[in-house]
């Protein structure tokens, strides 16, 4: 049974004041993005509203784990709140859901590419230099070595 939920004009609004949060913290998102369990958890909540019990069930973790981990998107902006929900053996249990729609990261060529498109439809981009070519030294040709 739920017990309270934000209306559409509510979520629009947190979702963009997450984004907005989430601008200033790209290189934690990053991190974040590289992360198993957060990666699971955001596919989880895109489109879906689940509670960290609901979470928790379906990845077999601990309930800190999940906690903190939940904690750490939502400090970013890549989960919000979206209400509460009456849970028989927990009483309110907070209702969260994804900020974002899709993420990419593509690797090409010396450069990692980072692709964010959040629900509100707005798309933030990253493009990082990995190396500098002219640092690898001369162009020789390198000859393999032969084991002895």
């Amino acid at each position: 049974m739920l017990e309270w939920e934000i209306d559409e004009f509510e979520k629009s609004d947190s979702v963009r004041k997450a984004r907005k949060l989430s601008e200033g913290s790209m290189d934690k998102i990053d991190r974040l993005l590289t992360d198993s369990l957060a990666i699971k958890i955001l596919a989880m909540t895109i489109g879906r509203e689940l509670t960290v019990q609901d979470i928790k069930d379906n990845l077999d973790v601990s309930i800190v784990t999940c906690y903190t981990v939940v904690k750490q998107l939502r400090d970013v902006g890549l989960l919000i709140e979206v209400g509460k929900s009456r849970t028989s053996t927990h009483g309110l249990s907070t209702l969260y859901t994804s900020t974002l729609k899709t993420s990419m990261i593509r690797l090409t060529g010396g450069y990692i590419e980072i692709f964010y498109i959040f629900d509100d439809g707005t798309v933030l981009t990253r493009i990082e230099q990995v190396f500098d070519q002219s640092k690898l030294g001369s162009s020789r040709k390198r000859r393999p070595v032969l084991n002895p």
